[in-house]
């Protein structure tokens, strides 16, 4: 005999369904409402001056710096005086391997807030580091998805601050790491996943 089913005989399917949902929508990377994108100009002026930047805007600590696609003649990014901002940011893979450090002469921290580094969409790229960087916030490194993938950090200047660093990226992989090149003082400890 074949019961009819009547659709409210599964009062907690919805739920069910908008707990899931929800769920999923809360293990996704989150940018703060107030955090905007700025993506990299595609030229080699440094970092800490607008004229790098689309909008002529010097990124801030609200601010994600993006690089992608078109930064092809923007692979070496250069900062005077410092620049601190809320992350780092690979939303397409770049046209080379992205470094960062000081211009001649200068003495620029890279300060790094909540976002920290994401360049999970990069193949075959690496986004070197070459000046000191401050943990201004707990964050995270992440590298590529897959196993395929080669993303990797080199942080070749002095960490230093007081928040926690967490390294993500896929698991077994001799294609992603990141470098802690230096006797690093940072103090919020590290975790690696």
């Amino acid at each position: 005999m074949k019961i009819p089913l009547h659709p409210n005989s599964f009062p907690h399917t919805a739920t069910v369904a908008k707990v899931f949902l929800l769920g999923l929508i809360l293990s996704l990377p989150q940018v703060s409402q107030s955090q905007t994108q700025i993506f990299k100009a595609n030229n080699t002026t440094n970092l800490d001056l607008g004229a790098s930047w689309v909008g002529g805007v010097v990124p801030g600590s609200n601010n994600i710096i993006v690089y992608n696609n078109t930064n092809s003649a923007s692979t070496t990014g250069t900062i005077g005086s410092g620049l601190s901002v809320a992350g780092i940011l690979f939303s397409t893979n770049p046209s080379s391997n992205i470094n960062i450090t000081n211009a001649s002469g200068g003495t620029g921290i890279l300060g790094l807030g909540a976002s920290g580094i994401d360049i999970r969409t990069s193949i075959n790229r690496t986004l070197t580091i070459g000046t000191p960087i401050i943990l201004n916030a707990d964050q995270t490194w992440y590298t590529g998805l897959t196993n395929a993938n080669t993303a990797m950090i080199n942080a070749n200047g002095v960490i230093s601050g007081t928040a926690k660093l967490t390294i993500e990226g896929a698991v077994n992989s001799s294609n992603q790491y990141v470098l802690l090149a230096t006797n690093n003082t940072f103090s919020g400890g590290l975790t690696l996943n």
